[in-house]
């Protein structure tokens, strides 16, 4: 659920456009939530990395490297990072300063958003 204060908002006026309105409001979020669309559009099958209609045959494409950068490339990390696990090669994503962290294999580095700093252009070289 995305929506904390969904009672507080539904206590007074129309209650019940203001429920279907909320209803709206999570489903979008939901719905454009990178880890779950991640998920749902990547996958492996055998030795196959599947991404939507596209398949890669892993065992003849060598390693897989993870770059990344922007506000939603945390959540999209983590998620190719539960996808691939261990075949990932080596990784490098940056993420915005504050921001809540947990990867086990994808290294992460932070910068400033939204207006650059050195560790960006570090991230940058590193990559």
């Amino acid at each position: 659920m995305y929506v904390k204060n969904r009672d507080e908002l539904t206590s007074h006026g129309n209650q019940d456009l203001r429920k279907a309105a909320l209803d709206i409001v999570e489903y979008a979020l939901h719905r454009v939530n990178p880890y779950r669309a991640t998920r749902e559009l990547v996958h492996l099958e055998g030795a196959s990395l599947r991404v939507g209609q596209l398949g890669f045959d892993l065992s003849q494409r060598g390693d897989v490297y993870i770059l990344g950068a922007g506000k939603a490339s945390l959540p999209i990390a983590q998620a190719l990072e539960d996808v691939l696990g261990d075949r990932i090669r080596d990784s490098l994503v940056v993420v915005k300063e504050g921001q809540e962290t947990s990867t086990r294999i994808v290294k992460l580095r932070e910068a400033s958003h939204p207006v650059p700093d050195t560790r960006g252009f570090e991230a940058a070289k590193e990559m």
